[in-house]
């Protein structure tokens, strides 16, 4: 994921001084402009306001020790490296495996709750329906970049599954009854990662009617819902349809597919209400992406049913999301490492110390990052119950 979107790096090198937790970046984005009829233009015609996008870099990292507290110590204590078989084989790549996964994981995470399409197997419909729909979405707002998914194991295996109603070459079919091979679909490239994590719903029924917003505050993205009947909890990333609000393209003109507001907190109702956290709402400029802010009255239903698992397949265009990556300084007295993936923009740095106190090694390999959702628009979500 982190490899396919749009990415900065910065140049400031984070030490002692400075905390690398934190620091945010900008990512800006264009205004588009107005496009005016006949000869007169006006001032509001030439007005230009680039919108902006922060996001907050976050230091991962994963360490090991090695040392000896005796010659027949191998039950607690971690053995000397020399003494590991194959360190490389045996420590470096599954703690670096384990790093990259959980800095994927999170990434994934952060698009899911950005992203404004969502669509969910139900019915007749296949994997290969909603992905398509959601492909569908995502170029219907103007986006022109590459596009890619992410599905996990247990997706690609209810699409392998029904892969014979797809009209592909025999050997594309093949593949995917032998090996569950995805490959392109829909203008898309598709990668399997276990990373994209299922979503487990709260126990709040919002499949019912009679739910209605209370109200919203744009400040803050909060969204008050109440029912006559509204117990239980509801959790992150849980999708709601509210009105008629519907997705815009990036000129702002509605594409006719519903906006999906995504929960981004667990929250519990009280009261017959529940006060919710929801991603961006903007009407208007350079990072619009809804025809309509709610309102008091508006209906509230998810097309997710409670208490049940999901997993999700994530598609997004490469400039949908944005990664951010910062460097940083050399640890002193150890043997510094890097891994700088330039042509994908990813920048690990690693270093090795002896601790003489303890007599012991220590290894560590730490990646300062975070990922944002740039245009909530090209960034889609599909469900399908497990």
């Amino acid at each position: 994921i982190l490899g396919n979107t749009r990415q900065q790096a910065s140049d400031r090198v984070f030490n002692d001084a400075r905390a690398a937790n934190g620091e945010t970046m900008l990512y800006v984005l264009p205004d588009r402009g107005v496009v005016g009829h006949g000869g007169t233009i006006t001032e509001g015609d030439m007005s230009y306001a680039a919108g902006s996008v922060p996001l907050t870099l976050h230091q991962y990292n994963i360490s090991f020790s090695a040392g000896t507290t005796s010659d027949t110590d191998i039950s607690g204590a971690a053995r000397e490296a020399n003494e590991i078989e194959d360190f490389r084989e045996l420590v470096e790549a599954p703690l670096a495996a384990h790093l990259a996964s959980e800095i994927q994981g999170d990434a994934a995470d952060v698009a899911m709750l950005g992203s404004a399409s969502a669509q969910v197997i139900s019915g007749t419909m296949t994997m290969w329906d909603a992905w398509s729909d959601v492909a569908s979405n995502i170029r219907a707002a103007y986006s022109g970049g590459d596009m890619f998914a992410a599905v996990g194991p247990r997706a690609k295996g209810v699409a392998a599954r029904g892969a014979a109603n797809q009209f592909n070459p025999a050997e594309d079919i093949s593949k995917l009854w032998r090996e569950a091979t995805i490959g392109r679909y829909t203008g898309a490239t598709f990668f399997e990662t276990p990373d994209v994590r299922a979503l487990t719903t709260g126990t709040c029924v919002l499949t019912a009617a009679g739910i209605s917003v209370t109200s919203y505050t744009a400040a803050t993205n909060t969204l008050v819902i109440g029912a006559t009947s509204l117990t239980g909890t509801i959790k992150k990333g849980t999708v709601l349809y509210v009105g008629n609000v519907r997705q815009t393209d990036v000129y702002g003109k509605d594409t006719g597919a519903k906006f999906a507001f995504v929960v981004q907190e667990d929250a519990t109702c009280s009261s017959n209400a529940a006060t919710l956290t929801v991603q961006p709402v903007y009407t208007s400029g350079a990072k619009v992406n809804a025809t309509a802010a709610p309102q008091a009255g508006d209906t509230v239903v998810s097309p997710l049913g409670p208490s049940k698992i999901y997993q999700r397949s994530l598609m997004w265009d490469r400039a949908g999301i944005g990664t951010g990556f910062g460097r940083l300084a050399d640890l002193k007295k150890a043997e510094n490492f890097r891994f700088e993936l330039l042509e994908k923009g990813l920048f690990f740095h690693g270093a090795e110390v002896g601790d003489g106190i303890n007599y012991r090694n220590i290894w560590r390999l730490d990646m300062l990052t975070g990922t944002a959702v740039t245009l909530s628009n090209w960034v889609g979500v599909v469900f399908v119950e497990v």
